[in-house]
């Protein structure tokens, strides 16, 4: 996968797709835990638009340094598509807004029984920890153990802990 670990400047990804070997379905099914395919690290200013995750184990995840305390913040997530097998968005320690629109995950790679009776038992689509004023508009997951989950972060050096502040979502069909 991808991992942005510069807080300098403004990035940006668009029509990118990922694809990930699975073993075959079958009884007993389950999913290779590879890592993220995007990894956000104390990242600012971050566009990611346009890109289809067919098969991944993690699709996205933005999270604070704990090297110097730096927060994640001011991400834009559009027109996002994918299968992810065990989580999909995962964000922590993003202290400016996130934006997230237009989000669609669904068994794109595998309708098999196996693999939608694992998602069902065992898949995140959004992860969101400590994560301040997330602006959500229009996102969508089906066969997934949790649609938006919402925990407690601890406390990791000086990055503080705490949970989701201001979140605002215009739609949420999960």
């Amino acid at each position: 996968g991808f991992t942005n670990d510069n807080n300098f400047g403004a990035r940006s990804m668009r029509g990118v797709n990922f694809f990930r070997t699975q073993p075959t379905p079958g009884p007993g099914w389950a999913p290779t835990t590879y890592d993220y395919d995007i990894k956000i690290v104390g990242g600012q200013d971050i566009t990611i638009i346009d890109c289809h995750f067919h098969n991944s184990s993690r699709m996205i995840q933005a999270t604070g340094r704990t090297s110097n305390n730096t927060g994640c913040g001011r991400l834009h997530l559009h027109r996002i598509t994918g299968h992810p097998l065990i989580n999909g968005i995962d964000l922590n320690n993003c202290y400016d807004v996130v934006y997230m629109d237009e989000i669609h995950l669904w068994p794109f790679w595998s309708e098999d029984p196996n693999v939608t009776s694992w998602t069902r038992g065992n898949a995140q689509a959004f992860m969101f920890w400590r994560c301040d004023n997330p602006q959500i508009g229009r996102i969508f997951a089906w066969g997934y153990q949790t649609g938006i989950f919402i925990l407690n972060y601890h406390t990791v050096g000086s990055l503080p802990g705490g949970t989701v502040n201001l979140m605002q979502i215009a739609s949420a069909d999960m």
